[in-house]
């Protein structure tokens, strides 16, 4: 099974809703309105959080674009999403605007609809909120309220400041202003850890005094903060390893070519018509497929004098485990993901 589907385009930006979606579709039909149209209010409520977690990624995206930063894909995820461009921020003062251009987006929207909402219902801010959910009938006001929540509960979790959420993201461009980004990063990697901890010590606490359900989201967003500080520290190792070596260090690269009628074999291969390169295959395309179906027809090209570090990030942002090393012009090979590993464990035994 596929972890997304594309629902949606936007110009040339994917729009695509992951599969753990489903779990807020069987909380809305859940928790759904009382009567007979509980299925029908709690699918609303689902297409209204899909709504404002779409808000939160379009102003991560419109914040990459005014940066000249070309945006691959929105992917919406129960928690924020998740935007991917073709190439990340070079500048840490890029990051920290794209990564605050989501909750941005959603404190805008609330400010908006706590306007709106007091006019249609004339409320004191704590009866506001203390009617939030939609309960009985789905007035225009009641819907209004839901929205704001949604809102502001995406401001507050995305900018709580721990990878992989934005706040994280923030702290680490902040610091990375003034200091090297390397050691950025593993700061805000240990503070994501310290804030895992202790959100988890938080959950155990609540055994026999919540819910199942309550103890289970602490630990899992425990959990997924620890993940994200991991993720970052291995990041810091990896390129640690890398970035003393280029692209043109590697004297393996994989050079086989093949016409667009050829079938593939399975093995890496650049695909060339007329001496140009059109599309390259990666390791474990379709066996017999022809070479023209199999090929990735976008994808970048490096240059011999790169870094690895440098060309593992490309490759990770076209998602592809092969790259064209292209020098003036001439196509000197293929680079591969199992180049820049056997550089990374050369690196770190030596």
């Amino acid at each position: 099974m596929r972890p997304s589907y594309r629902v949606a385009r936007l110009g040339d930006i994917d729009i695509e809703i992951h599969i753990s979606m489903l779990l807020v579709l069987v909380w809305g039909m859940w928790q759904g309105w009382a009567g007979s149209a509980n299925i029908l209010t709690g699918l609303l409520a689902v297409g209204l959080v899909f709504l404002c977690v779409f808000i939160h990624e379009a102003g991560h995206g419109v914040q990459a674009r005014a940066l000249g930063l070309p945006v691959r894909r929105i992917l919406l995820l129960p928690f924020g999403g998740m935007m991917e461009l073709t190439r990340r921020p070079s500048l840490p003062g890029q990051e920290l605007l794209v990564a605050l251009g989501g909750p941005m987006a959603n404190a805008g929207v609330a400010i908006l609809l706590a306007a709106l909402a007091f006019i249609a219902e004339p409320l004191t801010p704590l009866r506001l909120f203390s009617q939030i959910w939609l309960f009985g009938t789905p007035t225009i006001s009641a819907v209004l309220r839901f929205v704001l929540f949604l809102n502001i509960a995406l401001f507050v979790f995305n900018l709580v400041p721990a990878f992989p959420l934005d706040g994280g993201i923030a702290v680490r461009a902040g610091l990375a202003l003034l200091m090297p980004y390397e050691r950025a990063t593993v700061l805000t990697s240990a503070l994501s850890a310290v804030l895992a901890s202790g959100i988890a010590i938080y959950g155990l606490t609540r055994i026999g005094l919540r819910g199942p359900g309550t103890v289970i989201f602490w630990l899992l967003l425990a959990a997924v903060l620890l993940w994200g500080a991991l993720r970052e520290a291995s990041a810091v190792v990896r390129q640690r390893s890398l970035v003393l070596v280029r692209v043109g260090d590697v004297h393996d690269l994989v050079t086989t070519r093949l016409d667009p009628q050829t079938r593939v074999t399975g093995d890496p291969a650049a695909v060339f018509a007329r001496q140009q390169i059109v599309g390259v295959i990666e390791a474990g395309a379709p066996r017999g497929e022809p070479a023209a179906e199999a090929m990735r027809r976008d994808f970048p090209t490096v240059h011999p004098d790169v870094t690895l570090w440098a060309a593992f990030r490309e490759m990770r942002s076209a998602q592809l485990t092969v790259l064209p090393v292209v020098k003036n012009g001439q196509f000197l090979g293929l680079l591969t993901l199992d180049h820049i590993e056997r550089a990374r464990r050369y690196r770190r035994t030596n």
